[in-house]
């Protein structure tokens, strides 16, 4: 197997879904219906995204909030991404000195920082403190837009699998109840135009899976049987696990053909 290694560097800034927080990216406006016979080079080959970490600090240089542990950032990472073949890499840390961006109150502010040390060659992921909140929610992470070449996740959140969600979105994958493109029928007969438009992840109507301490299960009843530990889910925090190989397939795509990630 070819192996296909794309250097992206990523700039960090700063616990449930369902109970408290929740995921800032919006739905996407024209989100990408790739070939329903995924080619071979985008569906198969590794990829190896190179993450360059920014974290933001006070005007003074002085740590706003308890510095992450990126190797943690990074096992949680490649826990979630290695299994499809794309693998997480480190490729250094800086710092954004502006007690302005510490937190984020809204999505203006959010597009503003992700243009400061903006790397073109780059998905920048950013680290920051507290974000706004939706719908009486704290947001966990965010993306601009679907896919991206940065992202903001919350300081409490950058070891967890918020981060591998964000980070997925950048990779153009979108959320199991996404309805942007329309509603994706129960038997799946709409599934590559609809929905998340991968046909191996089931119809999901968004209305959450809840964790019983052992393990996670849908109740929501009529008729859906969504995967309850996909980390593109409405779901848990802690039940936040797993991608479908369509999932994996579709990143891979987006990493190996869209413009937005290509390296320049």
């Amino acid at each position: 197997m070819k192996k296909i290694c794309i250097l992206f560097l990523l700039a960090l800034v700063g616990s449930h879904w369902t109970y408290g927080q929740t995921c800032g990216t919006p739905s996407p406006t024209h989100s990408t219906i790739y070939p329903s016979k995924i080619n071979a080079r985008g569906a198969s080959a590794a990829v190896c995204v190179q993450v360059y970490f920014h974290i933001v600090r006070t005007s003074d240089g002085a740590d706003a909030f308890l510095h992450p542990y990126l190797p943690a950032i990074l096992s949680a990472l490649n826990k979630a991404f290695t299994p499809h073949h794309i693998t997480i890499n480190e490729a250094g840390v800086g710092y954004i000195n502006d007690t302005d961006f510490i937190q984020i109150d809204s999505r203006s502010e959010a597009i503003e920082l992700g243009k400061v040390n903006h790397q073109s060659n780059a998905i920048n992921f950013y680290i920051v403190q507290s974000l706004w909140q939706e719908g009486g929610r704290d947001l966990a992470g965010t993306t601009n837009t679907i896919p991206s070449n940065h992202l903001i996740i919350r300081s409490d959140q950058a070891e967890t699998a918020f981060a591998a969600h964000e980070l997925a979105h950048c990779f153009n994958l979108l959320h199991t109840h996404e309805t942007s493109r329309g509603v994706e029928a129960i038997d799946g007969s709409n599934c590559q135009t609809a929905g998340v438009q991968v046909c191996d992840t089931p119809a999901d109507p968004g209305t959450g899976v809840e964790s019983d301490g052992f393990g996670c299960t849908y109740a929501g009843g009529g008729a859906y049987h969504p995967i309850p530990d996909n980390i593109m889910a409405k779901v848990s925090a802690n039940c936040l696990n797993s991608y479908t190989e369509g999932q994996g397939a579709r990143m891979r795509q987006a990493i190996t053909h869209d413009p937005l990630l290509l390296p320049r």
